[in-house]
């Protein structure tokens, strides 16, 4: 599901970057993406959870309003992983 299909290694990134900054929303984002293409739902969600913990005004489509990304197809994906990971509407 990521950029590159490399989820597991998405994953690997994604953790180290949690390490070092805590607080940052896009490394929680990047791993919950990773986490639901690697079919590891529950940490999706628990990772979601910390994600709302730190934003709790987080919601998905306020989100897609910001997002970076260009291509549509990816931005779907992206979107539909939040979703599964109990992040709201």
């Amino acid at each position: 599901m990521t950029l590159t299909g490399h989820d597991d290694q998405a994953l690997e990134t994604s953790k180290k970057a949690m390490a070092a900054m805590p607080t940052s929303l896009s490394p929680l984002r990047a791993a919950i993406i990773a986490l639901v293409g690697l079919g590891q739902l529950d940490e999706a969600k628990r990772i979601g959870r910390s994600l709302l913990s730190i934003a709790p005004d987080f919601s998905v489509s306020s989100f897609r309003k910001v997002q970076p990304f260009q291509d549509g197809a990816f931005v779907e994906r992206y979107m539909t992983a939040l979703w599964a990971a109990g992040l709201p509407e």
